[in-house]
């Protein structure tokens, strides 16, 4: 039993740590990527035009 324990233990803490390490990665990486598209400039978005096809008046 004993045995069970400490091997349950073990395994929580070694899953804390990598999800801590994991939050802690992703929140720097957030931090870089919201620096890089600040700096960047937006781009233009020109509209489709979808009525330059003809259609027949159905019967």
């Amino acid at each position: 039993m004993v045995t069970f324990l400490t091997i349950v233990f073990i395994l929580v803490f070694i899953n804390a740590a990598m999800m801590f390490s994991s939050m802690y990665n992703s929140n720097r990486n957030r931090n870089n990527v919201q620096n890089k598209t600040t700096k960047s400039t937006l781009s233009k978005i020109y509209p489709i035009e979808l009525v330059t096809s003809n259609y027949k008046k159905a019967v």
